[in-house]
């Protein structure tokens, strides 16, 4: 988990990319609030996709 990680969750959540690897995912948690699967990243992505290891991307916002 990264190190500002105050707002992340750990989520069972997983997905698979052909190029990326297998993706994690991250709940956002903000004022009582949760986003559920909201953020990702590659743990260890495959050799083509190095350079977003280390890197959580997000997505969508709750209603």
């Amino acid at each position: 988990m990264p190190a500002d990680s105050e707002y992340l969750e750990d989520s069972s959540h997983s997905s698979v990319c052909v190029w990326k690897g297998q993706a994690g995912y991250y709940s956002l948690l903000v004022d009582g609030q949760r986003n559920q699967d909201a953020a990702w990243f590659y743990a260890e992505p495959t050799s083509e996709a190095e350079h977003i290891k280390d890197h959580v991307a997000f997505w969508r916002a709750s209603a």
